[in-house]
């Protein structure tokens, strides 16, 4: 988004430019058409600009809410099967299998968290609450290998 409004900012300025006193709004070389590029055309094209990088980023930003939602789906999936088997864990192992279970909820619950975030952030903050989304799922998935590892070994 930083690029965006550096973008726009330089447009803002080549317009200013072109406004001033005693400049041409084309200059030599620019274009080799007969058409000259006005202020107005520069605004016109750096609006286009602007509106083409939000849907491009409400677009990236919709694909990764629907890929986090289907990531979610197959952890809860593969939580539910841990579930079932602390069932039959023996007590030696039992405590602490619910201990990382219930540190896995939790991280799954930061990961919903933050992907609700994600859904209400506008589009100059997205990419930060997209970072911090990643960290959440690498978090969630480490206690989540982590607790099938431990059950794999006591069992």
């Amino acid at each position: 988004m930083r690029i965006t409004l550096n973008f726009l900012a330089t447009g803002l300025f080549a317009v200013g430019c072109a406004q001033s006193e005693g400049l041409p709004e084309k200059t030599g070389g620019a274009r080799n058409d007969a058409t000259e590029v006005t202020a107005d055309d520069v605004k016109e094209e750096i609006n286009e600009a602007v509106e083409a990088t939000t849907q491009y980023t409400k677009q990236q930003k919709d694909e990764m809410m629907q890929d986090y939602d289907k990531k979610l789906a197959e952890l809860d999936e593969k939580v539910e099967g841990l579930e079932a088997k602390l069932k039959d864990a023996t007590a030696d192992g039992k405590s602490k299998l619910q201990e990382q279970m219930s540190e896995l909820r939790e991280k799954r619950e930061a990961v919903t968290n933050r992907l609700q975030k994600l859904k209400s952030a506008s589009a100059d903050a997205w990419s930060d609450v997209k970072d911090g989304l990643d960290e959440a799922w690498d978090d969630v998935a480490a206690a989540y290998d982590d607790a099938a590892e431990h059950f794999k070994s006591i069992n």
